[in-house]
């Protein structure tokens, strides 16, 4: 499923916003803009408006939505979208991860039934933080117990199943860390956490991880375990760039692409000088299958109407001053 146009009314930053022509062809939409613009309201009505659509609800906090001089009663008359399939959400089509990701260390010392991932959300409000590597955990290791007594082949070797528990994980993370080698997921039932082997250093704890690797295997693990459960969806990342340097933030954006289904489309919000080049390589390439949101410069308390900008000099010029204004002045000051 891929989004094209996007209408909101008095909601959070928003006072009437339309965003309109998204190709259908566009795999990635990069939102642009400073912190406080709206990126993150736009992820926000994308989720409630999911949330109302597959009847799974929302917080009921009004103070959070609502604009001051809110007249708009009803929640549904704010939110509309219009997506290649012409049709209102179903369980499955939307995915969104917080910039508020917080999962330092954790161990495991019994497996839990988790649920379908669709049978209930993590989020309601962008706000809240999102911790899933340790879900994720227990989803992997419960699903291998599953796979070896039910599910494989009895011709599957064990290093053809470690290849397939693991392998989808190890090979992207490899190519952005070539002497990092994700290699199992130990013990759940004792202490059960990810390994990893590191130069001499071997079958080290997941929290042994640097904060850019762990921010890393956590995006590259969660699209690996939930892109089964969203193969048609629109997912939205809030600031993947989190404790990355900008080599490695373009590479990771890179690899998230690669890993999303076929039919989907990534939304990210970001401030990344790293992810923007990527964008921008990506577009030269097929300037179809990207799109740039510039929320830079308006004045969301009046009516505005977004279309996907061309990158520009003029907007890379806007995307430089976001990323780069406070260190510009300490190196060249006037």
């Amino acid at each position: 499923m891929r989004l094209l146009n996007i209408h909101i009314t008095q909601f959070r930053r928003f006072a009437d916003l339309t965003i309109l022509d998204i190709p259908p062809t566009a795999k990635l939409v990069v939102l642009a803009g400073p912190n406080g613009s709206g990126k993150s309201s736009l992820f926000d009505a994308l989720l409630l408006r999911y949330r109302l659509d597959t009847r799974y609800g929302w917080s009921g906090d009004t103070k959070y939505y609502n604009r001051p001089e809110d007249t708009i009663r009803n929640i549904n008359d704010r939110i509309s979208v219009t997506t290649d399939a012409n049709k209102r959400f179903a369980p499955g089509n939307v995915y969104i991860r917080t910039a508020y990701r917080n999962d330092h260390e954790f161990t495991t010392h019994a497996l839990t039934r988790q649920g379908a991932i669709l049978e209930r959300l993590s989020l309601s409000r962008l706000i809240e933080p999102d911790a899933t590597v340790s879900t994720n955990y227990q989803r992997l290791a419960s699903q291998a117990m599953e796979d070896v007594f039910v599910n494989e082949s009895a011709k599957t070797t064990i290093g053809d199943f470690r290849e397939k528990l693991i392998g989808e994980v190890r090979s992207p993370l490899k190519r952005l860390f070539p002497d990092l080698s994700f290699v199992g997921i130990g013990n759940p039932l004792d202490q059960g956490s990810f390994h990893f082997d590191k130069g001499a250093s071997k079958g080290f704890d997941y929290k042994n991880l640097s904060s850019g690797e762990k921010a890393s295997f956590d995006l590259i693990l969660d699209l690996v375990v939930k892109k089964r459960s969203y193969p048609n969806a629109i997912y939205c990342i809030d600031e993947p760039e989190a404790h990355m340097n900008a080599r490695l933030q373009g590479a990771l954006l890179g690899e998230i692409v690669g890993l999303l289904p076929s039919e989907s489309q990534l939304w990210i919000a970001s401030h990344s000088i790293g992810m923007m080049r990527k964008a921008r390589e990506m577009y030269d390439v097929d300037p179809a299958s990207v799109s740039f949101i510039n929320f830079s410069g308006h004045d969301f308390d009046q009516v505005v109407t977004l279309t996907p900008s061309k990158p520009t000099r003029a907007f890379w010029e806007g995307v430089m001053h976001v990323a780069l204004d406070d260190l510009t002045a300490l190196v060249a000051p006037k």
